[in-house]
């Protein structure tokens, strides 16, 4: 094992002395304050010799190439160290305990050989960066602190890829291939999940690609999501989190499926093609907004149930579904506006349970059947405008039920 002490720079800068203001004139500065001035000089001076006879603090990297020495230099470092992981396989199972950073080298491998873990993060502000972790009976990666970071890794073969149970966590730019469930934050709040590949998580019935479980104020952006078992991404009883500009792809249920009370999120930007039973669902899911997402040949584009009331599905591009959008099961009070929703078998279908629901500024054409409606109570224009169909009438009859828009256009 190779070890490296590299010096942390530090700077100490002095204040330079205020000059004498002066006033009508004359100077402000009085000769009996010349002793005093005499004082300070002569402290500064005396501090900064001080100092100069403090050595410098060090920090030290490892080196490592043998699974003793990596043991050994875990157990060695400090805050602030750094280890280096030489190209090989190593044994998993190594808990972290001190805010170092662990960097592997090109082909540096964490085998965990079917221990609970590959690496745990129990201290604040530890970095992991370029290591591959696989087979592990748990997580490849877990972390149980803060402002920790997982970078540029490649994570395979386990239960769950990442588990994250603190806060202020980065997990950036990964592999996470072939686990249960690539990420998965339990009782974790304001973490950043970006630009990672995370695909073929599909070991056990109920995986997905994602994975957020009353966590909130969390970032889910710019990941490719694909074959993912059940989900791309899924929140459960989680709130206030940004899932934008992630690609959900091929999953066996759902692109992104929000559940059990998961209110108040944004769902923005996200290419959403080719889940079996649908594109994005809500169930008994409240306050969350949908806008600006492509969603194509999914079996239903936006599928809205279980309760779900007050959602905002606005400017969204929805195509080549079985329904566009349906809201089922008592779902009401949501608001579906300025969609483009194209070439599905129908447009938009609110069935028996759905009430007071407005459907307005929508395209809607080359579907099937551009709008069926058999619940009740719900508003297919505000009173001023509709929405505009690809078959207009006159006044436009919307099958299923009595539901007419009143001004729908061309």
């Amino acid at each position: 094992m190779r070890v490296v002490k590299k010096p942390i720079s530090a700077k100490m800068t002095e204040k330079s002395p205020p000059r004498p203001g002066r006033i009508g004139g004359r100077n402000r500065f009085r000769p009996e304050e010349g002793g005093n001035v005499i004082s300070r000089a002569l402290a500064f001076a005396i501090v900064v010799t001080v100092a100069a006879l403090i050595p410098a603090a060090c920090s030290t990297t490892y080196q490592v190439s043998t699974e003793s020495e990596l043991q050994r230099a875990v157990d060695s470092a400090v805050n602030g160290d750094q280890i280096v992981l030489e190209p090989g396989h190593y044994s998993g199972g190594i808990n972290i305990s001190r805010s170092i950073t662990l960097q592997g080298r090109e082909g540096a491998v964490i085998d965990a050989r079917n221990c609970q873990f590959g690496l745990a993060l129990h201290a604040n502000g530890s970095r992991i960066s370029g290591i591959t972790i696989e087979n592990t009976s748990g997580a490849g990666a877990e972390i149980a602190a803060s402002g920790c970071v997982i970078s540029n890794c490649q994570v395979t073969d386990g239960h769950w890829g990442i588990a994250v149970y603190g806060d202020g966590n980065l997990i950036a730019e990964n592999r996470i291939s072939r686990n249960s469930d690539g990420i998965v934050l339990r009782e974790a709040h304001k973490n950043q999940i970006l630009d990672n590949q995370i695909d073929e998580n599909s070991r056990w019935d109920s995986d997905c690609g994602v994975v957020l479980i009353r966590s909130h104020q969390n970032t889910v952006k710019g990941n490719n999501l694909s074959d993912d078992g059940n989900c791309a991404i899924a929140l459960r009883s989680s709130r206030d989190n940004m899932v934008s500009q992630n690609r959900a792809v091929a999953s066996r249920w759902y692109g992104i499926y929000l559940t059990g009370h998961s209110d108040e999120n944004m769902l923005l930007d996200n290419v959403v093609q080719a889940n079996r039973v649908a594109g994005i669902c809500l169930e008994e899911s409240r306050d969350n907004t949908l806008q600006g997402n492509a969603i194509g040949g999914n079996g239903r584009g936006v599928l809205v149930t279980c309760d779900s009331y007050r959602n905002s599905i606005d400017d969204n591009r929805i195509s080549e579904s079985l329904r566009g959008i349906h809201l089922a099961f008592r779902s009401s009070r949501n608001r579906i506006t300025n969609n483009t929703i194209t070439e599905n078998e129908f447009g938009v279908y609110l069935d028996l349970s759905s009430s007071a629901n407005l459907v307005v500024g929508n395209n809607l054409y080359d579907n099937v059947y551009n709008a069926f409606d058999s619940g009740h109570g719900n508003a297919w224009d505000d009173g001023q405008k509709g929405n505009r169909y690809g078959d207009l009438g006159e006044v436009y009859h919307i099958s299923g039920g009595l539901s007419k828009d009143r001004f729908p256009s061309a």
